[in-house]
């Protein structure tokens, strides 16, 4: 059973859109984020339901009654309720109107690990629909595969979700040797949906804000991005003052582009936002770390997680 004291779901875990009970523990507020950061082998349901949904929109009936078979009975074993008309109604609300920003998918702050929300999430995987979700300090219950195992899935079925899943995981999968890493000062998070908007444009790949709690952290976090740029230390460092001074938060965004492209849409943004900010001063909007060795560091250190499908 799901523990629904300890999780924070108001009436059940059944879902879809099940009610999140905020509290002071959240630490990220409501803000559009890429997909590959939330996906999780710990959420193997995910998976499952995503597999219902694309039969769902595919309308194969043969395909469609195999997963709403499983979805019952996975419901029914993780929470003893199915809304599968309600699962249905959302799907076509994402199909009409997109994500609703309004309900924001909670996520842990630590590991990254949806603590709610998983229809909200197949639904947005299934259709590529980049979902809105808000950060706590809250821990996540895991349901992965050897939850299913364990509860009387067959092989056949296993293979179904597994194939879902790697079709998943495939589609948004980051090449990170092509990679580059922006950085989106908290200066400039206001505007975080249309500067995703304009790295769209450049083959977008992930995209998520941060908090890091502390000046001195985000100072360390400056300067680590600044290591390798050939900006001498005194600059580095009066600049990561600076930018802590004026937010504790970033938004990390992944860009597969070469250092041309890469160079060019970051003049563009800087064109645009910065007429916008009411304290702008040069590269307090975006930066790209340039050392593949800092690049490297930061990606394990802002995304990876137990769990992260390989």
């Amino acid at each position: 059973m799901c523990n629904i004291e300890k999780f924070g779901h108001e009436l059940h875990c059944a879902g879809p859109g099940t009610a999140w009970r905020k509290s002071a523990r959240l630490v990220v507020p409501s803000h559009r984020a890429f997909v590959p950061s939330l996906l999780s082998d710990s959420h193997y349901h995910v998976f499952a339901k995503c597999g219902y949904v694309l039969a769902s929109i595919k309308q194969d009936g043969k395909e469609v009654r195999f997963w709403r078979g499983l979805y019952r009975k996975m419901q029914l074993k993780r929470c003893g309720i199915v809304r599968e008309d309600d699962f249905l109604a959302l799907i076509r609300s994402f199909q009409e109107k997109g994500f609703d920003k309004e309900y924001p998918i909670p996520v842990g702050v630590d590991v990254m690990e949806i603590l709610d929300g998983s229809h909200r999430l197949a639904i947005s995987l299934a259709i590529s629909q980049w979902p809105f979700i808000e950060m706590y300090r809250e821990s996540s219950h895991a349901y992965n595969r050897s939850w299913f195992e364990q509860n009387g899935f067959s092989d056949s079925e296993l293979q179904r979700i597994d194939g879902i899943r790697d079709t998943v995981v495939q589609r948004y999968r980051i090449n990170h040797a092509d990679a580059r890493l922006c950085i989106v000062w908290g200066n400039a998070l206001d505007h975080w949906e249309e500067i995703l908007e304009m790295l769209s444009n450049h083959t977008l790949r992930a995209g998520v804000w941060f908090d890091l709690f502390s000046i001195p952290n985000t100072e360390k976090f400056v300067i680590k991005s600044y290591i390798g740029d050939g900006m001498i230390t005194a600059r580095i460092e009066e600049k990561a003052s600076r930018l802590a001074q004026m937010s504790t938060r970033v938004g990390v965004a992944i860009i597969e582009d070469n250092d041309d492209e890469v160079s060019h849409v970051k003049k563009q943004i800087r064109e645009r936002i910065a007429p916008k900010l009411p304290s702008y001063f040069f590269d307090s909007i975006i930066h790209v770390v340039n050392s593949k060795v800092m690049r490297d560091q930061l990606f394990v250190e802002l995304f990876h997680k137990k769990g992260d499908p390989k």
